[in-house]
């Protein structure tokens, strides 16, 4: 009997020191197991991490240097090694935010950066924005989109507006016919900013620039970011590619059967060509945009005082392009095209047009260099 007990008491010791080896080790894989997945979550967590601040990283530099291709639209992902981070900016008035999520297997890491300051860039929000020298419409010329003078516009035989006209000064009657909404007498408006310096450092970011007057002739040949101490010509059948921001000390002319073609790279962005003299399309100059939807569009600029022709389009030139004529005029001559323009005086000789493309209202032409924007905030969030 007493033999009994004891048999029973070392199974039942037998039993428990099982047990607990058995729970000892199913804890220890427990605990094994769950480590190794905490070192995983912590792994992707990381990959999620570095995804989004190598996104946002790109998104600032692009956002900053004018010589790189900025995002053309927002939200915007990316894959960056075996995750992805989806990006979206927000601006309002000089202040930038950047919001951007990193996804690695489902384990997501959040950032947000503010960026304040920059000149504001230069928008094209009218087919034609004219300061106070006013639109001179000749016979047949055509403007397609909306047209804002703080002088006059005056029209004269089948001069047409297909938009809404508005002038500081008067709107003369019967022509320009207008499509849309006539209104006299309305508040002055500001021209776009333009941050001249800003440009010009962007497109002497190399240091080196071409002294002396550079003429192109036929044959194809690749430009920017560029400074050019002298004028800037492209003779007749040159073809220039333009692939970063140049800037011209002195004028620019394309001559008649000249091609000039922003580089696609580009896609629905755009850059600058910045004159300090005059700027001259001869008959049958061609400036083309690039093949994105929304297009990328030059834009032209000279500070020439030249009231009357600061920028000018001889008979047949078409330009896929934006001018602005920052402190004189332009004059549109016989079948000359442009996309849009900002002029302080505008004469639409016969049969010329503005041609307005909707998609550049959302589109800024900004710079300023790394040095004028301060990164306000940059926190996981």
């Amino acid at each position: 009997m007493f033999n009994d007990q004891r048999g029973v008491i070392a199974l039942s010791i037998t039993i428990i020191i099982l047990f607990i080896g058995i729970t000892i080790v199913f804890s220890s894989v427990f605990v094994f197991l769950n480590r190794i997945e905490i070192a995983r979550n912590v792994r992707l967590s990381e990959q999620a991490y570095f995804a989004a601040e190598s996104v946002v990283e790109d998104a600032l530099l692009r956002f900053i240097d004018p010589n790189k291709t900025e995002i053309s639209s927002y939200p915007y992902s990316l894959a960056v090694g075996g995750a992805s981070a989806s990006i979206d900016k927000t601006t309002v008035g000089t202040i930038s935010t950047f919001a951007v999520v990193g996804n690695a297997s489902n384990r997501t890491r959040s950032l947000g950066v503010g960026v304040s300051g920059g000149v504001p860039g230069t928008t094209f929000s009218y087919a034609a924005q004219i300061g106070q020298g006013g639109l001179v419409m000749n016979s047949n010329s055509e403007v397609e989109g909306d047209v804002y003078s703080n002088g006059n516009i005056t029209g004269f035989s089948n001069s047409v507006i297909n938009g809404n006209a508005t002038a500081v000064g008067t709107i003369s009657s019967p022509r320009p016919s207008v499509s849309g909404t006539k209104i006299e007498g309305a508040d002055i408006i500001a021209l776009p900013p333009f941050d001249e310096q800003g440009w010009k450092d962007a497109a002497n970011i190399n240091n080196d620039p071409y002294i002396g007057n550079l003429s192109l002739d036929s044959g194809t040949t690749v430009l920017g970011p560029k400074k050019i101490e002298g004028n800037l010509t492209l003779n007749s059948n040159a073809d220039l590619i333009v692939q970063g921001v140049i800037h011209v000390t002195g004028n620019f002319s394309m001559n008649s059967g000249s091609d000039l073609f922003l580089d696609d790279d580009f896609g629905s962005t755009g850059t600058v060509i910045i004159v300090e003299g005059t700027i001259s399309f001869n008959s049958n100059a061609d400036v083309f945009a690039t093949d994105a939807s929304p297009k990328g569009y030059i834009m032209f600029v000279s500070m020439s005082n030249n009231t009357d022709a600061a920028i000018q389009l001889n008979s047949n030139a078409d330009l896929e392009a934006a001018l602005y004529a920052v402190n004189g005029g332009l004059s549109i001559n016989s079948n000359g095209e442009v996309v849009s323009l900002v002029v302080q005086k505008l004469i639409l000789n016969s049969n010329a047009e503005i041609d307005y493309d909707l998609g550049l209202i959302n589109y800024s032409y900004s710079t300023g260099g790394a040095g004028s924007y301060d990164i306000i905030s940059w926190k996981e969030q």
